[in-house]
């Protein structure tokens, strides 16, 4: 995925406008991982037999990947190999996959580049370190958000799934 350049930022090459499909790409990152985040906490009240109310009272905003891990952690727990495999190997696609999200949300979108109308760029308070003044900026290719939507989007199915199979597992019980 994207990195940060080390070279100064071209201001000329900036186009400060965005188009609908730009905004449209950011919004369907953020409401796919969003999806997600909304699916593990759910997995973990019902997979730790906490209640909704105290679930969300427990994992309060905790971050996506401490909530893998806890459940990772449980399957590990309960001698479940297969079930804490498959959450790492989740986890470790989240990190990989999370940059654009995470650039989306927590940096301030400025345009696009007029050299590569598909590549967004986000600045962000981080100071360049050494640079006095300098902030750090990135440019994030449409299709890297695409396909951190696309991932997101997909393991949320996947999470909806054995939600899904645990309640029917509970509803079959008497």
């Amino acid at each position: 995925m994207t990195s940060s350049p080390t070279k100064p930022f071209d201001t000329t090459d900036l186009d400060p406008v965005l188009t609908d499909a730009d905004r449209l790409v950011m919004a369907e990152t953020i409401l796919a991982w969003a999806d997600l985040d909304t699916g593990i906490s759910r997995l973990i009240f019902l997979m730790f037999g906490i209640d909704s109310d105290a679930g969300s009272i427990l994992i309060g905003n905790m971050d996506l990947k401490t909530k893998a891990e806890r459940i990772k952690s449980l399957y590990s727990h309960l001698g479940n190999d297969a079930g804490a495999a498959s959450f790492s190997k989740l986890s470790n696609a989240m990190r990989e996959f999370s940059f654009s999200r995470n650039s989306i949300a927590h940096r301030k979108c400025i345009g696009r580049l007029k050299s590569e109308p598909s590549r967004l760029v986000f600045m962000s308070s981080r100071h360049v370190k050494g640079e006095q003044g300098s902030f750090e900026m990135i440019a994030i290719d449409r299709s890297e958000m695409i396909a951190s939507a696309k991932f997101a989007r997909d393991a949320a199915v996947t999470v909806a799934n054995m939600i899904n199979a645990i309640e029917a597992a509970g509803a079959a019980s008497p």
